[in-house]
């Protein structure tokens, strides 16, 4: 949601419609977001596999982080996580 508001303001800021304008909005809004994207789409795959995942391996790193983990690493990670928006 947060995405959308932020490109929707520099389209709606641009002086003029023409493409050369839209397009710097574009190209500013990848600068802006697409190495935070990438970050959290990467975390979203791993932690996917692990969670949701059927091999020995999966199982045992799920056991570790849900059981012996403190909560406060769980924390910190959905701070850092969620901390761009």
């Amino acid at each position: 949601m947060q995405d959308a508001v932020i490109l929707a303001n520099c389209l709606f800021d641009t002086p003029d419609k023409s493409k050369k304008s839209v397009e710097a909005c574009f190209q500013s809004y990848y600068r802006q977001r697409y190495e935070h994207a990438k970050v959290n789409y990467d975390a979203s795959l791993v932690l996917s596999k692990v969670m949701c995942g059927l091999t020995w391996k999966d199982r045992l790193i799920r056991t570790i982080m849900l059981k012996y983990v403190p909560e406060s690493f769980h924390l910190k990670q959905f701070a850092k996580a969620a901390g761009y928006r």
